[in-house]
């Protein structure tokens, strides 16, 4: 063998060799950050579902106290001693179910999900005044879980202080309770699909489906391989930085 195919050889090989371990560093590089995402979504999905826990247990600890003071003041009077523990034990889950909602909102604003701090978790079209509810009408209830905490509360104070008592005030906080449990499984539902949408953006590398709302996003490429693709809303369109 001569000087210059052993040249050659050396040469052959030192180049393939940086370019391996230049490969090699891409790949692990992308491993790497594909590591780090991946961690980052595990932990934005489990503070999302401590958030939906969290909602769910402050709200069902208030809605069981008020309800069961409720079936106790259809059944005893005022100043029985058992509706005297459970107007304790009402009291005590307002104070936390009210000191606890600054947080929640927060918790939700945290991960983009204030609408549904203002939809489903404050509420609205709640009634600030107990002499403007109308009692017989049913079909009418506010939305969003604290909405009708508020309103159950009122009513609930109606019942205890007004002479004589009117057992419709307690029928129609039950329904306000009822509305507010109906609250509470939607924001359960809604964060629980934020979770799965979080891994399937991952999964499909944070693009959408080709469509024509996204065509001014779409490459070039893109953009032919539409014209001959049989099923163009398969192809993929990345998602411009926000």
């Amino acid at each position: 063998m001569n000087i210059s195919s052993i040249f050659t050889t050396v040469l052959t090989v030192g180049i393939t060799a940086l370019l391996g371990n230049y490969i090699a560093t891409l790949f692990q590089k992308r491993n790497n950050k594909t590591a780090m995402n991946q961690k980052k979504l595990e932990d934005e999905t489990k503070n999302i579902l401590a958030i939906s826990k969290k909602i769910s247990e402050l709200s069902s600890s208030r809605r069981f106290a008020a309800q069961s003071l409720i079936d106790s003041l259809l059944n005893l009077p005022i100043d029985d001693p058992k509706i005297t523990n459970l107007r304790t034990t009402y009291r005590e889950e307002v104070k936390k179910w009210n000191t606890s909602l600054s947080s929640l909102n927060i918790d939700l604003f945290s991960i983009n999900l204030h609408h549904l701090a203002y939809e489903l978790l404050e509420g609205t079209d709640n009634s600030t005044n107990v002499n403007h509810i109308d009692l017989h009408n049913t079909d009418y209830l506010p939305r969003g879980i604290h909405a009708n905490f508020y309103e159950a509360h009122l009513l609930i104070n109606e019942f205890l202080t007004r002479q004589p008592t009117n057992h419709h005030l307690l029928l129609r906080a039950s329904l306000n309770l009822n509305s507010s449990f109906s609250s509470t499984r939607k924001m359960s539902q809604y964060l629980l699909q934020a979770s799965n949408d979080k891994w399937t953006d991952m999964l499909n590398d944070y693009t959408d489906e080709f469509s024509v709302h996204n065509l001014e996003h779409a490459t070039l490429l893109t953009l032919i391989r539409a014209v001959f693709h049989p099923k163009p809303h398969h192809l993929r369109v990345k998602r411009p930085i926000r």
